[in-house]
């Protein structure tokens, strides 16, 4: 008889992925994600287990409990692992194309790239910039590609609102381009949500 695979509950899963992360095991790491996310969405995996395991880790340091380089050692793994992920790309008619980037002297790329495989999976076609792009960059790509949104992630606060006044120049410059900028905590369930709002809102619109 064949033997079920049993599926651990996100908290289980997330506290497994930690411990491999935070003691730098990245082939540990590794082969627990893959089991971890066999048959689960992209944004749940990044959702229910990457994310707690970071959020654990980074309240650690701020409690000084765990160092700097700890810290970024994780970080690197769970970047390395979560690449492949979101470059993937379901099939389907394409809702458009998205440009994810950080702000200016943002350093820390997981987020943005947990926003691009999320858009990836909800059918966008993007281009990921990765980190600190000098001020309008974004904004000159984004136009040269005809992108119809941008995505601009930060993990810390001066780093979010930096963003937020880049998508506020970018929204300004460019009436038809969909801005968000998000911030630290923030989910990736409230960008695929507040993305579909804006398309039934564009559809609704263009019938009236």
């Amino acid at each position: 008889m064949a033997r079920t695979r049993q599926v651990l509950p996100p908290p289980q899963a997330a506290d497994q992925f930690y411990d491999a992360i935070v003691s730098g095991e990245a082939r540990l790491a590794e082969a627990r994600l893959e089991r971890f996310a066999a048959g689960v969405p992209f944004i749940d995996i990044c959702e229910q287990v990457v994310a707690p395991a970071l959020r654990r880790i980074g309240d650690e340091w701020a409690e000084d409990d765990v160092s700097i380089a700890v810290e970024h050692r994780a970080s690197a793994i769970c970047e390395r692992l979560v690449a492949p992920l979101a470059a993937r790309q379901p099939r389907g008619r394409p809702r458009g194309l998205a440009v994810t980037a950080t702000p200016p002297g943002e350093r820390h790329g997981l987020p943005s790239l947990m926003a691009e495989g999320t858009l990836r999976e909800d059918h966008w076609l993007v281009q990921h910039l990765a980190t600190d792009l000098p001020e309008g960059e974004v904004g000159r790509l984004a136009r040269d590609v005809a992108a119809r949104l941008v995505v601009l992630s930060a993990v810390t606060e001066e780093g979010a609102q930096r963003g937020a006044e880049e998508a506020a120049r970018l929204a300004e410059a460019n009436p038809c381009l969909l801005v968000l900028s998000g911030r630290p905590g923030e989910s990736l369930y409230d960008l695929r949500e507040l993305t579909r709002m804006h398309d039934a809102s564009s559809a609704s619109a263009a019938r009236e």
